[in-house]
C-alpha cells in the first residue's frame, strides 16, 4: 500500500459517520456527532475546511482547520486553527498527514485566508515545522499560582460578578478593547458564545467587570481538576481591571479548595509583571505555538508573539 493507492477528497456532510468511526480508531475514544458538528460545522467564522483520504470505503486520513477571524493590526482577515489531525493507526507512515495539509492549505490560500496557526503536539511538532513550513513562533508556558493550603479568600472584589449570558455588552468591548492589542481572535459576543457556552465538552464560567453600567473586561473560566483555568480574558488597558478579575478567580479556587490558578499570558503583557508580584510562575505544561502565512505581506506582524495576545481558549485543548 503507497499513498498513490488512495483516494483523496474534501468533506461531505455524508462523511461524518466514516469521521466519526476515524476519531475512535485514532485515539481509542469517540467524539459525538453533536460534539463534532459544533467544533467543525457551527463556528460562527465560517465551516471548517477539512481533507480526507480514503482506501476504497474506509476513511484513513483526515486533516482540518477551524475558520478563526483574527484582528491584525487595524484590518481584520480570516485565518485557519489547526486541529484533530488523524490517520489510522494501520495507515501510518505513508506521508498522509502532509498531503493532506498541503491541499487542504492551497484552498485556504485559494479563498484568501491569511495564514494557518496553532499548538503542535510533541508529536506533531516535527512534521508540522519540517513537512509543513510552518514557523515556531513561541513556547506558551502555563502561568500559574499555587495555593498553600492555609489560603484565604480575600474580600469580595468590586465590580466583579459572575454571569449566565453573553450579551451584547461583550460587542461594544470588543469593539474598544481590541484597539490595544496588535493580534487576536475576534471575541465578539457571537465567539464566546459558540466558543464556551455551546461548548459541550467543558463546563465554563464567566465573570466582568463592570463600572457605571460599562462593561470593562471578563475572564471566562473553568475547575479542570484542582486547578482554576483562565481559558480567557479580554479588558480595557487598565492593568488594575485584568488584576481584579484574577484575583476574583484566585477567590473562587480558594472556596472550591482548589491547589492552583492557571492561565495563558503573554510575557510582554503589562499584566505579566503585576501578576508575578502575586506569585505567579512559569510553569509546565509548555505548549509549542506555530503557524504559517500566505499572504507574505503579513509574516512580519504575524511571526512576531510580542503582537499575539493568546489565551488558553485560543487552542482547542482547553
Amino acid at each position: 500500500m503507497t499513498d498513490k493507492d488512495l483516494i483523496y477528497n474534501c468533506f461531505d456532510p455524508k462523511h461524518e459517520v466514516s469521521i466519526q468511526g476515524l476519531f475512535e480508531a485514532s485515539f481509542s475514544r469517540k467524539m459525538s456527532s453533536a460534539v463534532w458538528r459544533w467544533r467543525f460545522l457551527n463556528n460562527p467564522h465560517g465551516a471548517a475546511i477539512i481533507d480526507l483520504a480514503w482506501d476504497k470505503e474506509l476513511l484513513v486520513g483526515h486533516y482540518a482547520v477551524s475558520k478563526c477571524r483574527l484582528k491584525m493590526g487595524d484590518r481584520e482577515f480570516l485565518s485557519g486553527l489547526s486541529g484533530t489531525t488523524m490517520t489510522h493507526p494501520s495507515y501510518r507512515g505513508l506521508g498522509l498527514f502532509p498531503k493532506l495539509a498541503e491541499k487542504t492549505y492551497a484552498r485556504m490560500s485559494k479563498d484568501g485566508l491569511v495564514g494557518v496557526w496553532g499548538f503542535p503536539n510533541v508529536n506533531s511538532h516535527r512534521g508540522f515545522v519540517r513537512d509543513l513550513k510552518w514557523m515556531d513562533i513561541y513556547e506558551i508556558p502555563t502561568f500559574r499560582l499555587r495555593l498553600s493550603g492555609s489560603a484565604t479568600v480575600a474580600g469580595d472584589i468590586d465590580g466583579v460578578s459572575e454571569v449566565s449570558i453573553i450579551d451584547e455588552s461583550f460587542d461594544d468591548l470588543w469593539a474598544r478593547a481590541n484597539l490595544s492589542h496588535k493580534l487576536l481572535v475576534k471575541r465578539d459576543a457571537s465567539y464566546l458564545r459558540w466558543r464556551y457556552f455551546a461548548n459541550l465538552e467543558g463546563k465554563y464560567r464567566a465573570m466582568v467587570l463592570s463600572e457605571n453600567g460599562k462593561l470593562l473586561g471578563y475572564a471566562i473560566f473553568k475547575r479542570y481538576e484542582n486547578e482554576i483555568q483562565i481559558v480567557d480574558m479580554l479588558t480595557m488597558p487598565d492593568i488594575s481591571i485584568g488584576k481584579r478579575l484574577v484575583q476574583q478567580s484566585i477567590n473562587v479556587a480558594v472556596k472550591e479548595g482548589c491547589s492552583a490558578v492557571s492561565m495563558w499570558l503573554n510575557v510582554n503583557d503589562p499584566l505579566h509583571h503585576t501578576l508575578e508580584q502575586i506569585g505567579f510562575r512559569d510553569d509546565a505544561p509548555i505548549t509549542y505555538f506555530g503557524g504559517r502565512v500566505f499572504d507574505e505581506s503579513q509574516g512580519n506582524i504575524f511571526y512576531d508573539y510580542k503582537n499575539w495576545h493568546i489565551t488558553m481558549g485560543d487552542s482547542d485543548v482547553y
